[in-house]
């Protein structure tokens, strides 16, 4: 039996990717067999999906460590079953069973692991049962898993918050708009926060007021009561459309939408723009 080190990669029944390593070594003059996690034991924590994991982890608890004279209440067990062997008897070809084993576990995986979706399952019924679900066009579902990466299996934890076009989209909130939708968007959250612009800004927009003394003065103690007197901000304004559109000039839509990374990302699906902007 020759030495081994093997590492295999592969998800289980939770969709959880494990990256084990099995090796098989005559550090103590006896063919050792151990097995291992990145952070260390973890056979019990993972859940078999497929027959040759179920495999893999049967031979985990039996062989791991089996140079030690005390096992685990597992190997004890076995070992009651295997009163004419040794912990440090491995199968004469035990090497070649564990490369056959992790071979078939990467095949098994990379045959059932689920992809990641694509604008060319815009007609696929479990993209449709979605969309009807989030009560949203397709593409625009579609824009959300490609921006996000999001395979067959993590579809279903897709979720719609209680405020328009804003979803969950693994653990993380998104704002999914289309281009007239992101500027209405950014429209209504200018309005909500005018009274925390710069005050030059405001003073530009308005005929009532001047770079003087007392318009700061006025927008000072406006601003001091914060947005409950946003609505005497909007009052001065003469314009706020035009307002609106000088202030996505100035700083951008993802200034005012994206409250995490100030980004804005753009997706285009089958010829349709998405802008996508992290809430959180």
């Amino acid at each position: 039996m020759k030495e081994l080190i093997r590492k295999v990669k592969f998800h289980d029944k939770n969709w959880k990717l494990w990256n084990i390593k099995a090796e098989i070594t005559y550090r103590n003059w006896y063919p050792e067999f151990t097995m291992s996690w990145d952070s260390g034991q973890c056979q019990d924590s993972i859940e078999p999906l497929w027959e040759y994991q179920e495999e893999l982890l049967s031979v985990w608890q039996e062989y791991h460590l089996n140079g030690m004279n005390a096992g685990t209440k597992k190997q004890d067990a076995i070992l009651k079953k295997r009163t004419n062997e040794k912990w440090n008897d491995l199968p004469s070809d035990f090497d070649k069973t564990i490369e056959a084993l992790c071979s078939n576990i990467e095949q098994e995986d990379a045959e059932n692991y689920p992809v990641k979706i694509t604008e060319d399952m815009k007609n696929e019924s479990f993209i449709l049962v979605k969309a009807e679900e989030l009560w949203i066009w397709v593409n625009k579902l579609l824009a959300m898993c490609i921006n996000c990466d999001v395979s067959t299996s993590w579809l279903s934890y897709i979720d719609k918050w209680y405020k328009d076009n804003i979803f969950y989209i693994e653990w993380n909130e998104y704002l999914v708009c289309t281009d007239k939708e992101a500027d209405k968007e950014c429209a209504d959250e200018i309005k909500e926060s005018a009274w925390a612009f710069n005050p030059d800004f405001i003073i530009d927009h308005s005929k009532a007021l001047d770079h003087d003394d007392w318009s700061y003065d006025i927008l000072k103690a406006i601003q001091e009561k914060c947005e409950w007197w946003n609505a005497a901000v909007i009052r001065l304004i003469d314009d706020f459309d035009e307002f609106v559109e000088d202030a996505i000039t100035a700083d951008w839509r993802w200034h005012f939408l994206n409250r995490r990374n100030w980004d804005e990302d753009e997706v285009k699906v089958n010829g349709e723009n998405f802008y996508l902007y992290k809430q959180c």
